[in-house]
Protein backbone atom coordinates (compact mmCIF):
# COMPACT_ATOMS: atom_id res chain seq x y z
CA UNK A 1 0.00 0.00 0.00
CA UNK A 2 1.42 3.44 -0.91
CA UNK A 3 0.71 5.34 2.72
CA UNK A 4 3.85 3.29 4.18
CA UNK A 5 6.06 4.06 1.18
CA UNK A 6 5.41 7.17 -0.06
CA UNK A 7 3.76 9.47 3.06
CA UNK A 8 6.62 10.39 4.60
CA UNK A 9 6.06 12.49 8.23
CA UNK A 10 7.62 16.29 7.84
CA UNK A 11 7.63 17.41 11.37
CA UNK A 12 5.20 20.44 10.61
CA UNK A 13 2.15 18.33 11.13
CA UNK A 14 -0.03 18.93 13.64
CA UNK A 15 -0.18 16.22 16.72
CA UNK A 16 -3.55 15.15 15.45
CA UNK A 17 -2.69 14.39 11.87
CA UNK A 18 0.51 12.40 13.18
CA UNK A 19 -1.96 10.13 15.81
CA UNK A 20 -4.51 9.27 12.90
CA UNK A 21 -1.30 8.74 10.30
CA UNK A 22 0.24 6.48 13.35
CA UNK A 23 -3.23 4.40 13.56
CA UNK A 24 -3.68 4.24 9.47
CA UNK A 25 0.18 2.55 9.54
CA UNK A 26 -0.70 -0.07 11.61
CA UNK A 27 -3.74 -0.67 10.79
CA UNK A 28 -2.46 -1.38 7.09
CA UNK A 29 0.55 -3.82 8.59
CA UNK A 30 2.99 -1.18 9.43
CA UNK A 31 2.78 -1.36 12.68
CA UNK A 32 6.77 -0.45 13.47
CA UNK A 33 6.42 2.97 11.34
CA UNK A 34 2.93 3.03 13.06
CA UNK A 35 4.43 2.74 16.48
CA UNK A 36 7.35 5.02 15.76
CA UNK A 37 5.50 7.95 14.95
CA UNK A 38 3.24 7.07 18.11
CA UNK A 39 6.13 7.66 20.48
CA UNK A 40 7.33 10.62 18.20
CA UNK A 41 4.81 12.04 19.76
CA UNK A 42 5.19 12.01 22.52
CA UNK A 43 3.34 13.79 25.42
CA UNK A 44 1.69 16.20 22.88
CA UNK A 45 -1.28 18.26 23.07
CA UNK A 46 -3.73 15.70 21.37
CA UNK A 47 -7.48 15.01 21.82
CA UNK A 48 -8.86 12.37 23.74
CA UNK A 49 -9.98 10.71 20.38
CA UNK A 50 -6.29 11.23 19.29
CA UNK A 51 -4.93 9.98 21.91
CA UNK A 52 -7.48 6.69 21.74
CA UNK A 53 -5.95 6.10 18.55
CA UNK A 54 -2.67 5.78 19.40
CA UNK A 55 -3.04 3.93 22.68
CA UNK A 56 -2.41 0.60 21.49
CA UNK A 57 0.79 1.39 19.90
CA UNK A 58 2.02 2.76 22.97
CA UNK A 59 1.65 -0.13 25.23
CA UNK A 60 4.22 -2.54 24.33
Amino acid sequence: MAIGRKARATGFEPPGALAVRAATLAVNGYQEGGRGDAHNLGAGPLLPEERALIAPLLGD
